[in-house]
């Protein structure tokens, strides 16, 4: 269908092939009455005699669904027996399916997971089951913003499960769920199993089922239990494990019931994961590292300066007055500062205090002798100083 680029569907120029798919190809073209950019996707023509009548049905009540994680259908028609759908254009085009080279980062994988799960829930609560949800049709809008495409396309085409179509069946049987594979009725509980191979291949890089062709897959889906993903990811943590085996149980009835609760499920395992990692990412306070003390050396006791034993020699002995205490001072230079330093002889201190009662400064100076005395018989400052 690559001539169709240059042509014109619709309102809308072809001027470019997006990307390949199992029942449609994917335009990117021009909207002539607004100028923007859109997507147009062409089905491929059908057998199927109501197949067309079938698409333009869904098609109207796909494009009722407005929710922040569909991709919104602006518009459908038909030309020429080409049916197709207008969507709005993705920059790049990137899917889910092109992040999947390795595993993506639990935290990551949760959020991204439960915001498509409440975009399931919002279609379900319209009445509309996906039956197609893969990687492939999960567009990437932003790193971790998912947008939910093809609502309805797997349930319209009436020949998707015929195994001719191995591109389709392949990608389709490996998300597909078991009452889905063995050709039952599905309901919400079908897109939930699918989102729980979705979950396990972000968080294990691989799909919990594999085989060489689609009925192998699909045989291991209704009939194999999935392998633990903790033993592909030990540093996976044991309740996102658990969510993931609830969600890929066979029986619908030990699924999570709604998508809305799978989600809610989702959004407290990233708490906790990202309270974890917040507490993990805190910088480790820095003590600070006190150097050794050493020992501090002993101090050698040093003499006052003769000035400084003369100054409270003056305190002591003087009774207050401005002429004392120059008197004081006078007579008192002549003598060695004993007094002033605390000597171990007693007798010092008592000569000293009968020096203070003395009436009059010059009395006090006249009995300088027995000062003198005192002094003399005591050691000596440097004698005191070395000790």
């Amino acid at each position: 269908m690559s001539d169709l680029i240059g042509t014109q569907l619709g309102h809308y120029q072809i001027t470019d092939i997006i990307s390949h798919g199992g029942t449609a190809t994917v335009y990117k073209a021009r909207q002539m009455s607004l100028g923007r950019h859109v997507a147009v996707k062409v089905m491929y023509r059908s057998r199927d005699p109501q197949f067309a009548a079938r698409f333009a049905r869904e098609a109207r009540v796909i494009a009722q669904l407005q929710h922040p994680n569909i991709l919104p259908i602006y518009e459908s028609g038909e030309q020429d027996g080409l049916l197709y759908l207008v969507l709005r254009y993705i920059e790049g085009g990137a899917t889910l399916h092109d992040q999947l080279d390795q595993p993506i980062e639990p935290l990551r994988a949760l959020r991204m997971c439960a915001l498509v799960l409440d975009g399931l829930e919002y279609a379900h609560a319209h009445g509309i089951v996906h039956r197609d949800v893969k990687p492939a049709n999960i567009l990437m809008s932003g790193p971790d913003w998912p947008l939910l495409a093809d609502f309805g396309i797997a349930k319209l085409s009436s020949e998707d499960l015929h195994l001719t179509h191995t591109g389709l069946i392949i990608g389709t049987a490996a998300y597909m769920s078991p009452e889905q594979a063995s050709g039952d009725t599905v309901d919400a509980r079908s897109d939930v199993y699918a989102m729980g191979v979705v979950l396990y291949e972000m968080l294990t890089g691989r799909l919990p089922f594999e085989g060489t062709n689609a009925m192998a897959v699909l045989n291991k889906h209704v009939h194999a239990p999935p392998p633990s993903p903790r033993q592909f990811v030990p540093a996976l943590t044991a309740d996102v494990e658990a969510v993931l085996l609830r969600a890929l149980a066979k029986k619908p009835s030990e699924r999570y019931q709604t998508a809305a609760a799978m989600a809610t499920e989702l959004r407290r395992l990233a708490t906790l994961a990202a309270d974890v990692t917040a507490y993990a990412m805190q910088p480790i306070p820095v003590l600070p590292v006190l150097a050794p003390v050493s020992e501090v050396p002993k101090r050698r006791l040093r003499l006052a300066p003769p000035w400084t034993s003369l100054t409270i020699a003056a305190v002591l002995l003087s009774g207050g007055g401005g002429l004392g205490w120059l008197g004081y001072t006078n007579a008192a230079a002549q003598q060695p500062a004993a007094t002033a330093i605390s000597l171990p002889m007693p007798s010092a201190t008592a000569t000293s205090t009968k020096a203070t009662s003395a009436p009059t400064p010059s009395a006090t100076a006249t009995s300088g002798p027995t000062l003198s005395a005192t002094a003399t018989s005591a050691p000596t400052p440097s004698a005191t100083a070395t000790s």
